[in-house]
């Protein structure tokens, strides 16, 4: 029912109310709502607010008492309690700003204030993708979020410089690609909370004094007050740089013949951390790494002839990513052996391992050819970077390895649970 004047014109002076006039005063006052400070009319009809306005619950509200409030309109609903806090915004379009939280929302007083008791959230908030640095608000009455992500994939390791006849020249092994991690966190409503991916490896120098690759960086998800570490996911490690120290010898025999060749040792998928501190918030937390190699960079080899045997490619990841491949040894010329390939990254959870570098040419007549640089994996694939060549044998030894390649960053996927 509309409520309107019973006398649209002006009253005149000493002017008397006719008996229907008197009626229409009588259904009025019936259907109104007495707005005075301490009264107490209850509403049992939907009151629609077609402009700008507030809505003001009074003091006698009794435990148990709830207000549902709709909107669908183009401007918002802002429910806040008696302190002025927002207990949400409701609106289903773009108005004042920014989308509106809900299209509806339950209030209950618990006794003490009004609070949020249930509301629809649109999906576009339900999920959110970090592919850099950032942030989320934990939206009102969520408590879980669930996330899906990685650490960084390991860097490449650096190719041996040129070696003499009497030595062998190894390639850098590929970086390993990171696991992938599942779990679910308790969450505060209305704290902000720190996503992080890892950074990717640093790829490790060529040279005369090869280098390791870097070991993926963790990704991580961080309360802001405090700050408290809801989750890590460790990047997976480096590649060995190709030298005596990280080297295996390993011998193959021929008739007549016996070979011996030497690796490096490539980055596996997970890497050993000390003092860790970890919340115990953690609700669940599940590793999709199978038990075993999956991930894992491959060696990188020396190149002494055995080509059939120095082709190896980086693990590929329980997700079916493939690793890179490792690249070709180079030439030998008489007794000067050419240099070994860089192994290939592993396969990281979202994308492919990276190629390793060639191995450069052996040359007795002067300075051997340098071996060339492992690729880098691409951003956010967690997935190794592969190593780099080595230079072939030269009876100068001037040649240098190339440079091992950058492992593919971190990201984390969150998913707020109703």
């Amino acid at each position: 029912m509309t409520i309107s004047r019973v006398y649209p014109a002006a009253w005149s002076l000493g002017e008397k109310l006719t008996s229907a006039q008197m009626n229409a005063l009588d259904i009025s006052h019936t259907s109104a709502a007495d707005k005075r400070t301490g009264q107490t009319d209850s509403i049992g009809a939907v009151w629609q607010a077609t402009g700008a306005g507030r809505l003001i619950g009074n003091t006698n509200a009794v435990v148990g008492d709830r207000i549902s409030v709709l909107n669908r309109s183009n401007f918002y609903v802002r429910v806040q309690n008696a302190a002025a806090a927002d207990l949400l915004v409701i609106g289903t379009a773009v108005g004042n700003g920014s989308p509106g939280e809900s299209c509806w929302g339950d209030f209950i007083f618990n006794g003490v204030a009004w609070q949020l008791y249930r509301s629809a959230k649109p999906l576009s908030q339900e999920e959110q993708l970090f592919t850099s640095n950032g942030s989320l608000v934990v939206p009102r009455s969520i408590t879980q979020m669930l996330y899906i992500g990685s650490g960084a994939g390991g860097g490449g390791a650096g190719g041996c410089p040129a070696a003499t006849s009497s030595r062998i020249s190894c390639g850098g092994a590929g970086g390993g690609g990171a696991v992938e991690r599942i779990g679910i966190v308790r969450v505060i409503a209305g704290e902000t909370i720190n996503c992080n991916p890892g950074a990717g490896g640093t790829a490790g120098a060529g040279g005369a004094t090869p280098t390791n690759g870097g070991n993926g960086g963790d990704s991580t998800i961080v309360r802001a007050s405090g700050p408290v570490t809801l989750a890590n996911m460790l990047g997976a490690a480096g590649g060995s740089r190709g030298l005596a120290d990280n080297q295996e010898n390993v011998i193959f025999t021929a008739p007549n013949t016996q070979f011996v060749y030497q690796v490096a040792r490539g980055g596996s998928p997970t890497r050993k951390v000390s003092n860790l501190v970890v919340a115990t918030n953690s609700i669940f937390d599940h590793s999709t790494f199978i038990d075993g190699t999956p991930s894992a960079g491959a060696r990188g080899k020396s190149g002494n002839g055995l080509q059939g045997l120095l082709s190896e490619t980086g693990n590929t990841s329980p997700q079916g990513w493939g690793g890179g491949n490792s690249a070709s040894p180079g030439s030998t010329t008489g007794v000067w052996l050419g240099g070994g390939p860089g192994g290939g990254g592993g396969g990281g959870p979202y994308g492919a391992g990276a190629n390793g570098g060639n191995g450069g040419n052996g040359d007795g007549t002067g300075a051997s050819t340098n071996g060339t640089v492992g690729s880098s994996a691409a951003a956010n694939t967690g997935a190794g970077g592969g190593g780099g060549g080595a230079a072939g044998g030269s009876n100068t030894g001037n040649g240098v390895g190339g440079n091992g390649g950058a492992g593919g960053s971190g990201r984390i996927l969150t998913i707020f649970l109703h």
